[in-house]
């Protein structure tokens, strides 16, 4: 009855340690909770919020991002360095943007700098 027991509990391991890996990045994703309860699934960071395409279209990709970014460059090829926050940015797949954005990202991108802001007169 033990070496059942044992089976079983290697066979629930083995199953977990297969089944409960991160979504990879360029993955949907979906987060629960909010603020402090925020669960994010992804390994770096689940965005579900907009963010500007190289060519300036915004979307919502709801995509696991491929980690943090300072340029294009930092990312791999097919991804492009999206500012998700005022001092943040994370490399995002360049299919979640309209396909006139892919032939843009040639360009680069430079993730947003912290400034202050000029008076309003």
């Amino acid at each position: 009855m033990s070496k059942l027991l044992s089976a079983l509990a290697l066979c629930l391991g083995l199953l977990c340690l297969t089944g409960c890996d991160n979504p990879a990045p360029g993955d949907p994703c979906e987060v629960s909770g909010d603020g402090f309860t925020r669960q994010d699934p992804c390994a770096d960071t689940c965005v579900e919020w907009d963010v500007t395409c190289p060519g300036g279209d915004t979307v919502a990709p709801s995509v696991c991002s491929d980690g943090a970014c300072s340029t294009d460059a930092d990312c791999g090829d097919g991804w492009f360095c999206a500012g998700i926050n005022m001092t943040d940015s994370e490399c995002l797949p360049l299919d979640v943007c309209p396909a006139a954005d892919e032939a843009s990202a040639a360009d680069g991108f430079t993730a947003p700098q912290s400034s202050v802001l000029p008076a309003l007169d």
